[in-house]
């Protein structure tokens, strides 16, 4: 058994925090013992540590979003979320204690909850690291495509509107609870918020996982820095994984975006940097094994009939024709499904523009840093 011995001695910066004391003060006398374990739980587990304490006045007590406690005289219960529960798989209980001197200190106990893995069962696990434009893409038709296709698909997509991957790095690190995690299974759409992504990674064994930067600085390499360290730190929670980036796409002419003047607010000059920078992002990260041109398939529609219509603001993709060409690439790219053979589309979507779109993302999947115009 693994004995945590805390004093204010020890806990010197705490102590000077707190009251502003230095650890020159001396130690206080006064003490607390926990005896642990383990700080890992099963799902729904208690676990009860004996505290030895000799005249603290506990004061207050936090925990993790989901978790319990019960804190005695001579004990401390806690407690994990049960299955169907669990947002937040790690994290850190806080004990807030003041000394018979006045002097405060505190204790903290990481947690951390073990989820039950699922059984293998032939699905395809898709996830995506992303924010709208993953949105965009994944949420709505690309169950719908691999379906029809016969592949039985898994879709994640951990959002939040607007994340960089300078954010999704601090978030990764910290494992902030700042997700939507957007979860798409049998054709039914569910989202749990305020998740940690560490949560995403328990929940399934995932195949595919991809990242992007946003749509702003999707032009920008020098802000694809963090994109190394990205990678290492998702590596570890799904060594299995294949992972991939997804090129997004340029906005429409005329787009109010305040990112847009970054490219001269013209529409070719910003699919061109996004072009640059997804050669680049692949040639010095060679562990991003597969490449989603979601931006080459909408700039591919924008040069047939439909023209520069794929937006519903300027640079979200248009919830029929738009979202379906993005699906339509991912089916494509990570799938490696023959759109000449899907038949399904949106009730919204004519043939004959389904038949642009399939074309489009076809054509973008073989010549990704090209325009193909027919």
């Amino acid at each position: 058994m693994n004995k945590l011995h805390f004093f204010a001695a020890v806990l010197a910066v705490a102590v000077a925090t707190a009251c502003g004391c230095s650890s020159s003060d001396g130690p206080v006398e006064s003490a607390f013992e926990i005896s642990v374990e383990a700080l890992n739980f099963k799902m729904g587990e208690s676990k009860t540590l004996p505290v030895k304490q000799a005249a603290i006045k506990f004061t207050q007590c936090t925990t993790v979003k989901g978790w319990e406690y019960e804190l005695g005289d001579n004990s401390l219960v806690l407690t994990a979320p049960s299955k169907g529960e669990v947002v937040v798989t790690e994290g850190v209980f806080k004990i807030y204690a003041i000394g018979e001197d006045g002097k405060d200190f505190d204790l903290e106990i990481p947690l951390s909850v073990e989820l039950e893995k699922p059984v293998p069962d032939g699905k395809i696990r898709i996830l995506a690291v992303g924010n709208s434009f993953s949105e965009d893409s994944v949420e709505q038709y690309l169950w719908e495509i691999a379906h029809d296709a016969g592949k039985d698909v898994i879709i994640g997509n951990m959002y939040i509107g607007g994340c960089s991957l300078e954010t999704h790095l601090k978030n990764i690190k910290s494992n902030s609870g700042s997700y939507a995690y957007r979860k798409v299974v049998d054709g039914k759409k569910t989202s749990t918020i305020n998740c940690q992504i560490s949560r995403a990674f328990y929940d399934e064994p995932w195949d595919y996982v991809s990242i992007q930067q946003v749509s702003g600085m999707s032009g920008r390499y020098e802000t694809y820095s963090t994109v190394p360290e990205i990678l290492t730190l998702l590596n570890e929670k799904a060594p299995e994984a294949t992972f991939m980036w997804h090129s997004t796409w340029a906005y429409q002419n005329g787009s109010t975006h305040g990112d847009f003047p970054k490219y001269g607010s013209d529409q070719m000059t910003m699919y061109n940097a996004i072009i640059s920078a997804t050669k680049q992002v692949l040639a010095d990260n060679p562990s991003l094994k597969i490449l989603i041109p979601s931006g080459t398939a909408v700039q591919n529609m924008r040069a047939t009939s439909i023209g520069d219509t794929m937006n519903r603001d300027g640079y979200h993709l248009n919830y029929d024709y738009g979202r379906y060409t993005a699906s339509c690439t991912w089916a494509a790219a990570v799938l490696g499904v023959d759109l000449s053979k899907v038949t399904w589309r949106p009730d919204t979507v004519d043939e004959a523009t389904a038949a642009l779109c399939r074309r489009a993302a076809a054509d973008a999947v073989a010549k990704p840093y090209e325009v193909t115009v027919h």
